[in-house]
């Protein structure tokens, strides 16, 4: 595996996910933006959750704001 010499910053990631996005059909575009969920075993809760990437985002922004996004 090639070692990067660095990481690429999250500008340069987003503007090589919008050329991504630009690539893709009008339908794809509507199929990739319904929301996907993911099924989670939390073992605190017992129980099993639904993931969706909003959970996630507050996962990663603890105390922020979802709106102000």
């Amino acid at each position: 595996m090639i070692k990067r010499l660095k990481d690429p910053q999250n500008l340069e990631i987003t503007a090589q996910c919008a050329e991504i996005r630009n690539g893709w059909s009008s339908e794809e575009l509507k199929e990739r933006s319904v929301p996907r969920f993911l099924r989670i075993w939390l073992p605190e809760l017992q129980e099993w959750v639904v993931m969706t990437k909003e959970n996630a985002w507050l996962l990663d922004n603890p105390g922020a704001d979802p709106l102000s996004n």
